[in-house]
């Protein structure tokens, strides 16, 4: 067994029973040489290699470059807060770069930190939540607004809100729109009745 894995030791430990382990993948193989050998002469390994040697490669830009946690196909630059493509050339071509570059220097000079990735999730909920809640006030409270141009603005804002809310649903979106241009009508005749 140790024959076959020889420069290999690497990517394959040989477990106490005989077995051997592959390390890129976790496969254990019998204690038979030949399919280990099998293995090691397959596509599935080659591409398991190539995988791992350009892992291996990626890891020396690390802390400045590391795997996105937003997008695990990607990779992310704390020193620019850029998300680019996870392979060697766009890295390369990255840090190639004048913000990558300049950003560096500041950093070595102590001028400048580490850009944390934000967390996607939690930000669009907040930022959905908070900007259904103040459409919605404002849709609601007509009492606040100056002008007619003022009412119009809040009435496209909460249209727009309401359609990208997910607890409105389609058919409620037109009713709303109904209601507020007839809100809006009746406010306008209401003040043409006061000044004549």
């Amino acid at each position: 067994m140790e024959s076959v894995i020889a420069g290999r030791e690497e990517h394959f430990t040989i477990l106490g029973d005989g077995r051997c382990q592959c390390q890129l993948n976790g496969h254990v193989f019998s204690s038979n040489p030949e399919d280990v050998l099998k293995f090691i002469n397959g596509s599935k390994y080659q591409r398991l290699l190539a995988r791992f040697e350009n892992e291996k490669q990626m890891a020396q830009y690390a802390p400045f470059i590391y795997t996105s946690k937003n997008f695990p196909d990607k990779m992310y630059c704390a020193l620019t807060a850029h998300v680019m493509n996870k392979n060697l050339i766009s890295i390369e071509r990255h840090i190639q770069g004048k913000k990558y570059k300049k950003a560096k220097e500041q950093y070595d000079k102590g001028e400048f930190e580490l850009i944390e990735e934000p967390d996607l999730e939690d930000e669009e909920d907040d930022e959905e939540e908070e900007e259904i809640d103040t459409g919605l006030d404002a849709a609601m409270d007509d009492s606040s607004l100056e002008t007619l141009d003022q009412e119009d603005d809040v009435e496209e804002h909460a249209v727009r809100v309401t359609r990208g809310n997910p607890h409105v649903k389609e058919e409620e979106v037109p009713s709303l729109r109904h209601k507020q241009k007839a809100e809006k009508h009746q406010k306008k005749r209401h003040k043409a009745a006061i000044e004549s």
